[in-house]
C-alpha cells in the first residue's frame, strides 16, 4: 500500500480501550481527515505527517505493520498500560523480546528503537504530567517487534485512566508533538520493569535511550542479544549505559566483553 513516504504512523486497535479512545479523540480534536484509502476496511486518516489506523487485532500482534506500510518512518502505538499496582501510570518504551516471546512478536527479536523520539515522549508526559500521575520509561517488552522504527505511548494503569479523557488528549498531544530530540543516544541494561534509574536521567540529562535490558531478562537473554540492542537502536549508540546494583554479575560481565569487542563505552549508573 503505497500512501506516502516520510510519514508517522499512529497504530490504534479495537481491542484496546485507551487506544479506541485516543483514536477517537485524534478524530475529534487534531483535525484528522478520512482519505480515500482504507486498511482492514477502516478508513485511513491523516493529519500533516500522520497517517492513523484502527486495526482488528491486538496492538502486540501487529507484526504485519512494517511490511503492510513500508514507506512510513515510524510505527506510534496508541495503547493502554495495565498493572496490578493501579497506579495512574504514563508511560513509553520501544518492543522486542529478549528471550521467548510471551506477549507478541517473535522470540530474541527487537524492533528498532527511535531513541530521540523516546525521549521526546517522556519530556512531554514528564512536563504536562497531571497531578497524581507518574511519567516513566518502561523497559522494551512484548512485540510485535518490527524492523522498523516503532514506539508505545501508553495511558495507565486501569480502566479508569483508560477513559480519562483529559489524560487521553494528552497522550494524543504528545503523539502530535512528537519531535526527536538532539541528545546522545544510549542503551541501558539492568534494574527493574519501569528503569527509575533511566528515567531520571533521560529527563534530566543530554541523553536518550533506546533498548533496555532489565535485570529479570538475564537469566534467559542470548547473549547476542547485546549487539542487536546495539544495531537495533537509531540513530547510532554513542555508549551504554549500566544499572550497575542492578545488573547479575555474570551477565554484567559478559555486557562489558561484548561492548568492548564493538568498542562500545559504557557508563556506571
Amino acid at each position: 500500500m503505497e500512501i506516502g513516504k516520510s510519514m508517522k504512523l499512529i497504530v490504534t486497535s479495537d481491542r484496546d480501550e485507551a487506544s479506541i479512545n485516543m483514536f477517537n479523540a485524534f478524530i475529534e480534536n487534531f483535525n484528522f481527515v478520512e482519505t480515500e484509502f482504507k486498511y482492514q476496511g477502516n478508513p485511513i486518516y491523516k493529519y500533516k505527517d500522520f497517517y492513523l489506523i484502527k486495526i482488528k487485532d491486538d496492538l502486540v500482534e501487529a507484526y504485519y505493520i512494517d511490511k503492510d506500510f513500508p514507506e512510513v518512518d515510524l510505527v506510534i502505538f496508541a495503547s493502554k498500560h495495565s498493572s496490578k499496582e493501579e497506579i495512574p501510570t504514563l508511560t513509553v518504551h520501544s518492543d522486542g523480546n529478549f528471550c521467548k516471546a510471551d506477549v507478541g512478536g517473535r522470540d530474541y527479536t527487537l524492533s528498532i528503537a527511535p531513541a530521540q523520539y523516546i525521549k521526546s515522549a517522556l519530556l512531554f508526559y514528564y512536563e504536562n504530567c497531571p497531578l497524581g500521575y507518574r511519567a516513566s520509561l518502561e523497559v522494551t517488552h512484548h512485540g510485535p517487534n518490527l524492523n522498523k522504527p516503532s514506539i508505545w505511548i501508553e495511558v495507565g494503569s486501569t480502566i479508569r485512566e483508560w477513559n480519562d479523557y483529559n489524560t487521553i488528549t494528552l497522550a494524543c498531544e504528545n503523539i502530535i508533538n512528537l519531535r526527536p530530540v538532539e541528545s546522545d543516544v544510549t542503551i541501558g541494561f539492568g534494574g527493574p520493569h519501569y528503569a527509575p534509574k533511566f528515567t531520571k536521567i533521560v529527563i534530566n540529562e543530554d541523553v536518550s535511550i533506546g533498548h533496555i535490558m532489565p535485570k529479570y531478562v538475564m537469566d534467559c537473554a542470548k547473549e547476542y542479544m547485546i549487539e542487536v540492542m546495539i544495531k537495533n537502536t537509531a540513530p547510532k549508540v554513542d555508549y551504554a549505559l549500566i544499572d550497575w546494583k542492578g545488573t547479575k554479575s555474570d551477565f554484567r560481565r559478559k555486557i562489558i566483553s561484548k561492548l568492548d569487542d564493538l568498542d562500545i563505552d559504557y557508563k556506571k549508573i
